[in-house]
């Protein structure tokens, strides 16, 4: 089933504010944020904080008739993660939960288009069935399965051509994340460095520490 919005059906904001988690006053600044800057109304709902995110996204499921999941709740295994290659999943940003007889369940922060949808399909070669996540919930299970520079890596390797790669990578580390935390995401960061200069058979690495970010470079 294509997960394309029905514009004769009701949006997010209606379905919040059938619930009364959004009031009249409200969903009128939504739309009118909406129009002017061209943003999808859930999206808009969120920028206001009208509603929390998770509650915006359960109405965007079911205007879009998908069933709604929290993949934070659930043991995703590494190896169920790689069912699709790391690239559709920073690209689409979604995230595989499993697969079955009927064919894989991707979870999606975003209902895709349909152009979207049949790119994939063509390009993954399975059927899938598409649920809904929050975007904080499947940037959360990305950063914590794939490191703090997985997108890093995944970029170097489409964009390489030169006898040097050049990448800035940018670490978002939150001031709450405990030590612990931190120092894994960083050894699978590192780890993930030396398996691409491996597999790039580069001479060289770089990496130039500033202030708010990391200069990482591989001469191959």
């Amino acid at each position: 089933m294509s997960a394309n919005l029905d514009m004769a059906q009701k949006e997010a904001g209606d379905l919040l504010l059938e619930q009364g988690k959004l009031t009249e006053q409200q969903l009128e600044q939504v739309r009118r944020r909406q129009r002017r800057l061209n943003l999808p109304q859930h999206r808009a709902i969120v920028d206001l904080n009208f509603a929390s995110e998770e509650d915006t996204w359960r109405a965007l499921a079911t205007a879009n008739r998908l069933e709604f999941v929290d993949p934070m709740v659930l043991d995703l295994k590494r190896e169920t993660l790689e069912l699709v290659p790391i690239k559709f999943i920073f690209h689409y940003h979604l995230l595989p939960l499993g697969m079955d007889d009927d064919g894989l369940t991707l979870a999606f922060s975003e209902p895709p288009r349909q152009m979207e949808e049949g790119n994939l399909r063509l390009l993954l070669g399975k059927r899938f069935k598409i649920v809904l996540a929050t975007p904080s919930a499947v940037h959360a299970v990305i950063k914590k399965n794939f490191g703090l520079g997985a997108e890093t890596i995944q970029k170097l390797r489409e964009d390489r051509g030169g006898a040097e790669i050049n990448q800035e990578i940018v670490f978002d580390v939150e001031a709450k994340e405990t030590d612990s935390a931190i120092e894994a995401t960083v050894s699978a960061f590192v780890d993930q460095i030396l398996q691409e200069a491996l597999r790039l058979r580069a001479t060289d690495i770089h990496l130039e520490p500033y202030a708010n970010s990391i200069r990482l470079r591989y001469r191959v």
